[in-house]
């Protein structure tokens, strides 16, 4: 039975393994609903000033590629913004339950990697583990936001096959 923490997105190889499964237990429930038991996945906390929209991007892009991740702001935004949704979205990304969250509700050791997106973001209690030096598209136009997520996507490819 999925426990509340259980994310929805299950682990395709998991699944497959459990096919051939007559009865399942709960041990291999959990390993098919729990991302970070895929191979190559990992637990991903990204992190900014707002979390509006850069780290929101983030967050749905790493889920989408089957990864557990969150996102947190230094000084949370009131909303998300839009043009990230409708981003996010267009990539069938569902964004229901999306908010800007604290990034005191969060520890960095549930994390494999603790990622600033660049915005000179200080965590005095989070070690942060790399900083991706993105331009916040705030502002911008709605290319500006794809151009964003592409190269959001571009990093999280390079940091699944370096792990």
């Amino acid at each position: 039975m999925p426990t509340p923490r259980m994310s929805l997105d299950f682990c395709p190889i998991a699944m497959g393994l459990l096919a051939g499964l007559r009865t399942l237990s709960r041990k291999s429930i959990e390993i098919a609903y729990y991302p970070r038991h895929c191979p190559g996945s990992m637990r991903l906390l990204f992190v900014c000033v707002g979390n509006s929209c850069r780290s929101q991007m983030a967050e749905g892009l790493a889920k989408a590629m089957g990864h557990e991740a969150d996102s947190a702001g230094t000084s949370p935004a009131s909303s998300i913004a839009t043009h990230a949704v409708t981003v996010l979205e267009s990539r069938g990304i569902s964004t229901d339950g999306m908010r800007p969250k604290s990034v005191d509700q969060f520890s960095a050791i549930d994390y494999d990697y603790v990622i600033s997106m660049g915005c000179g973001v200080h965590c005095p209690t989070m070690k942060i583990d790399e900083d991706w030096g993105l331009e916040d598209p705030v502002g911008g136009p709605l290319s500006l936001y794809y151009d964003t997520a592409e190269e959001i996507q571009r990093r999280l490819n390079v940091l699944t096959q370096n792990n």
